[in-house]
């Protein structure tokens, strides 16, 4: 029993030490890591649902039906949508020039306006 509450203890210690450590030194090569997974996590179908829920109308991008009239109107294309992306921190600027997801984003764009 007393190991049990000495090893207890000595964790615990441990952890209050360590902790902050952690918590106060954030590298700005691990944000910059973050940020780019997260940019390259976002899927040509997540791009044209952030685009359709309104997430770009800050940008100039209306949502919803705005969004699919935009689309018939050929105001909103694969490219303009991946530009305002890009501008907005979603996707990365190595995005442009990625044909494979440009290509992807018209598929779904294309997919939107059939059914909408």
């Amino acid at each position: 029993m007393k190991h049990l509450v000495f090893n207890l203890t000595s964790l615990i210690l441990l952890m209050a030490i360590a902790s902050p450590v952690v918590k106060a030194n954030p590298t700005i090569a691990v944000n910059r890591e973050n940020t780019m997974m997260a940019r390259q996590q976002t899927t040509p179908f997540n791009l044209v649902s952030l685009g359709y829920r309104g997430y770009f109308s800050k940008r100039g991008i209306g949502g919803y039906t705005q969004f699919v009239s935009g689309i018939r109107a050929n105001r909103i294309t694969a490219e303009s949508l991946v530009e305002t992306a890009i501008a907005a921190g979603k996707l990365s600027p190595e995005t442009r020039q990625n044909t494979s997801y440009i290509n992807a984003v018209k598929l779904q764009l294309d997919a939107l306006e059939n059914d909408g």
